[in-house]
């Protein structure tokens, strides 16, 4: 144990400089190809557990839209109320609503796959509004601006992709 005492602060630059070679090599992409035999295991391992194998993506110029999906329920008795899934359903669904707006990030050119989604979405807004007349959703992106654009003081932009409106089926 003394040993590990006087070496401690090694054993701590070690740790640091093993844990910023795995994510530098992940940026660049070049994670499997570079460790000795006997570091690649445990360096996949680590890289895995952590996250710093994850390749941040989020560096690069062709960063993937984030979707932003928001409703306007024209009601009978409140009038006009805005909202989102996420203030409506309970934070299990939430999980599920994720993932489909997720989908309408991917597929937010396929004008079928959308008017699916778009449908499923705004059924359960028609659920929980049992007086709404009207819902329309409305899915928008973020354009985010370049470098030299953040440092003029331009921020990301929501950007309407996608909106549709429903009526509830009358009977």
């Amino acid at each position: 144990m003394a040993w590990v005492q006087r070496h401690r602060y090694e054993f701590i630059f070690a740790f640091f400089a093993f844990h910023f070679a795995v994510a530098g090599l992940s940026m660049a992409k070049l994670n499997s190809r570079v460790w000795p035999k006997r570091l690649a295991a445990p360096a996949a391992v680590y890289a895995r557990t952590t996250g710093t194998g994850a390749g941040f993506g989020f560096f690069s110029p062709a960063i993937p839209k984030e979707v932003q999906v928001t409703f306007d329920v024209d009601t009978a008795d409140r009038g006009l109320i805005h909202t989102t899934l996420q203030e409506e359903t309970v934070p299990e669904v939430s999980f599920r609503v994720g993932n489909m707006i997720r989908l309408m990030n991917r597929h937010f050119r396929q004008e079928k796959v959308m008017r699916s989604l778009a449908a499923s979405l705004s059924a359960n807004i028609f659920s929980r509004y049992p007086s709404a007349r009207t819902v329309t959703l409305n899915a928008f992106i973020y354009d985010f601006p370049s470098m030299e654009e953040a440092r003029n003081g331009k921020r990301a932009e929501p950007k309407k992709v996608y909106s549709v409106k429903f009526g509830r089926a009358t009977t």
